[in-house]
């Protein structure tokens, strides 16, 4: 683990962010100091158990308390947050795997599969919104220009919309994605950004880890980068394309 942390240090990197999902598909986590790595790897970053949406863990007693423990393999330097390494946790209560831990569970179906000699690859094709708040305070497509009864493919949207696709684009190839193609989709004020599919825990950890780019990347453009399934009803809405 100390050439591990000697070598993050000589990227300048400071601190960890301990990252797991909800049940919701939120991420959260909290940052700890990068000298802290050994302990969140064995031990893991500790939360309350009831401040998290899904656990059903008691607010007192030995498993009032979750701990994510870091998976070294998932660390990943943070263009968009300097200094910042970030890292994927698995969940545990009690010094016990938790079973309402969205990773654990797809863990124990990987094994299940992997008994059978079988993986599982998965092809994740993200659609997305870019919002701002009108006069109002109403949400609407960032780019007021993208009015276009069917704007599938619109060229127009995308030049204009450019620095965020760039900004996108850049963050996601220093975190290892293999782009393939960006998109403008159904909607007005909607994209899609293809990658390449990968094993079943590695996609769905990166399809979290571009949501977080896709969040950072937008508020640097005044954006706010949504995955909500549909804003509006009379358009198109957004889904996950999942290739199995």
């Amino acid at each position: 683990m100390d050439p591990l942390i000697e070598r993050l240090a000589a990227q300048g990197v400071h601190s960890v962010l301990a990252q797991f999902c909800d049940i919701h598909g939120m991420a959260r986590g909290k940052l700890a100091p990068l000298a802290a790595l050994p302990d969140l790897v064995a031990q893991g970053a500790g939360f309350s158990g009831p401040s998290i949406w899904g656990t059903g863990l008691p607010r007192r007693g030995s498993r009032s308390e979750y701990f994510g423990r870091v998976q070294p393999d998932t660390l990943r330097v943070l263009p968009f947050m300097p200094g910042v390494v970030h890292a994927v946790c698995n969940g545990f209560a009690g010094g016990l795997p938790l079973d309402t831990c969205s990773r654990q569970l797809l863990a124990a179906q990987l094994r299940a599969l992997a008994q059978r000699g079988w993986t599982l690859q998965v092809g994740i094709e993200p659609e997305f919104f870019l919002l701002s708040r009108d006069a109002g305070g109403a949400w609407r497509p960032h780019d007021a220009v993208d009015t276009l009864d069917k704007p599938s493919y619109d060229l127009g949207a995308i030049r204009r919309n450019l620095g965020f696709l760039e900004d996108m684009r850049v963050a996601l190839l220093a975190l290892g994605f293999e782009l393939q193609q960006m998109d403008h989709e159904d909607a007005n004020g909607q994209y899609e950004i293809n990658y390449r599919h990968d094993e079943a825990m590695a996609a769905a950890d990166r399809f979290m880890l571009f949501k977080l780019a896709g969040q950072a990347t937008a508020e640097r453009h005044g954006m706010v980068f949504s995955c909500m399934p549909k804003p509006w009803a009379h358009a198109p809405g957004s889904g996950l394309h999942f290739h199995l």
